[in-house]
């Protein structure tokens, strides 16, 4: 006698589609900041690369990304009384290396926006002139808060808004409340 097959069936093995598979992204990110040793914002630009998992509160995100800051002002109002009188100018450049991990995502609707809550913290090397007023290099180092609102189109292209509440160290110079701001917009691609 023949043996039967196996009867088949339309079912395929299972390959773990109960979650979604990872997002990657990758943008550019433009930023300012109001570190109180300059008093007015300082610009600086990012690139990033980020990887998004089925985790957590809807989803997760982990963020890494290289950028630079710039600065260029007159003495910083905690130093004016030790320069004295006269105005010296300065300029102080970082070069960032920024972490993310955003534990939160909360989706808005069906519109494609979501915000974001996320961890932060950072590091970076510096490099000033202005004499007295800063050191000539140095390391730095900060963390903080950072709240986004993300719209990600159907077509791969994403927008975010941030806005981060930071705190740590800018350069020896510094004033004793190291506590700034941080605003930026970011554009890029899902893959």
């Amino acid at each position: 006698p023949q043996s039967e097959p196996p009867p088949t069936t339309d079912r395929k093995p299972d390959s773990g589609d109960h979650a979604s598979p990872a997002k990657w992204r990758v943008g550019a990110r433009g930023f300012a900041t109001n570190h109180p040793s300059w008093g007015t914002p300082n610009p600086g630009v990012m690139g990033f690369a980020s990887v998004e998992v089925p985790w957590g509160f809807h989803a997760m995100m982990f963020e890494g990304g290289i950028g630079a800051s710039f600065a260029h002002g007159s003495t910083p109002q905690e130093l004016a009384a030790s320069v004295g009188p006269t105005t010296v100018q300065s300029s102080l450049t970082f070069v960032i290396v920024d972490t993310e991990a955003c534990l939160l995502d909360v989706p808005i609707g069906e519109s494609g926006f979501s915000l974001l809550g996320c961890l932060r913290v950072a590091g970076g090397t510096f490099s000033g002139s202005g004499g007295a007023v800063y050191p000539s290099v140095g390391l730095a180092v900060w963390g903080g808060l950072s709240t986004r609102l993300r719209w990600q189109s159907p077509i791969r292209l994403f927008l975010e808004v941030n806005f981060d509440a930071m705190y740590g160290t800018i350069s020896d110079a510094a004033d004793n409340s190291p506590g700034w701001f941080e605003g930026g917009a970011s554009l890029g691609f899902q893959i």
